[in-house]
């Protein structure tokens, strides 16, 4: 039995990651889908996944593609960017092939540079993979002639043995809007954030950037950095996940969002935003790091 479920595995491994590129560092490793929006589909240390991804594909119908760390670019939702009125889900990253610029192997792991140009922008995409540790850096530049109004974010779906054992440090002070309620919420968070109910929450940053602390069972498990962050998102679907269904999500489990828990650096929304000028770029980082062994 054993012997068939590991044959199973590594069919459906196959599948799920056959359009990838392999970044290493000694045992770890970072597949990227150039092919499918520069999406981060896998993501071990030490042999285990952080992140999560669907027991198998879902449809290629156009619509939002959850699972690993894709990019969302160059809108949010459908607050679509100056000049576009009509698009999907999160903007067009996320679907469209990058080309590679360049790969390099570093003395801990290995740099990978992606581009991709649309809707009046170019993306620079660069991803440095050292053991343990995912640095991210998205890059927005203006390529029109006029100036243009965008958002980005960086979208990872991390992987729980279970949701209710998750909470995260590091919020406490920051001004929040809770998107459950229309954002009629805004406040300053106060403490801790147990993730034990459906959340989807952009809490908005501090001059010192963001940093937080993903705990799991009471031990460090997950850092999430970023220098530069306008504002980032907490999310998990929740309960919800099952209410919605298939018409949003897909053909995923219903008891899914058990395990997938969201902390999203991300630049301010459309309305939010300045606009880029012609020639004008904008850069996000994001570091996601392995912190304790569970």
């Amino acid at each position: 039995m054993k012997s068939v479920l590991t044959a199973v595995f590594g069919l459906l491994s196959f599948v799920l990651f056959a359009d990838t590129l392999d970044l290493r560092c000694r045992d770890d490793v970072c597949k990227v889908d150039v092919e499918h929006g520069a999406r981060i589909v896998s993501w071990t240390v030490g042999g285990k996944e952080m992140l999560w991804n669907p027991p198998a594909p879902q449809k290629d119908d156009g619509k939002w593609r959850h699972g690993g760390i894709p990019l969302v670019w160059p809108w949010q939702g459908d607050e679509y960017p100056d000049g576009v009125t009509n698009g999907p889900l999160h903007g067009v990253a996320w679907q469209s092939p990058f080309k590679v610029e360049s790969r390099k192997q570093l003395k801990a792991g290995e740099e990978l540079a992606l581009s991709l140009e649309a809707c009046g922008f170019r993306a620079d995409y660069t991803i440095v993979y050292a053991c343990g540790s995912l640095r991210l850096k998205f890059k927005t530049t203006n390529i029109d002639k006029v100036p243009r109004r965008f958002a980005m974010s960086i979208h990872p779906y991390f992987y729980l043995l279970e949701r209710n054992q998750a909470v995260i440090e590091g919020l406490n002070g920051l001004r929040y809007r809770d998107t459950r309620d229309g954002f009629a919420t805004n406040g300053v968070w106060k403490g801790e954030m147990p993730i034990t109910a459906w959340a989807d929450h952009e809490f908005l940053r501090r001059d010192i950037g963001l940093s937080s602390l993903i705990f799991v069972a009471g031990k460090v498990w997950l850092s999430v950095r970023s220098s530069d962050a306008e504002a980032f998102w907490v999310w998990n679907p929740g309960e919800r996940w099952a209410e919605i269904g298939a018409p949003l999500y897909g053909e995923l489990p219903d008891d899914a969002w058990r395990h997938i828990l969201s902390i999203e650096p991300s630049t301010l929304g459309m309305m939010d935003a300045k606009p880029l000028q012609p020639g004008e770029s904008k850069v996000l980082t994001a570091q996601f790091s392995r912190a304790y062994s569970i």
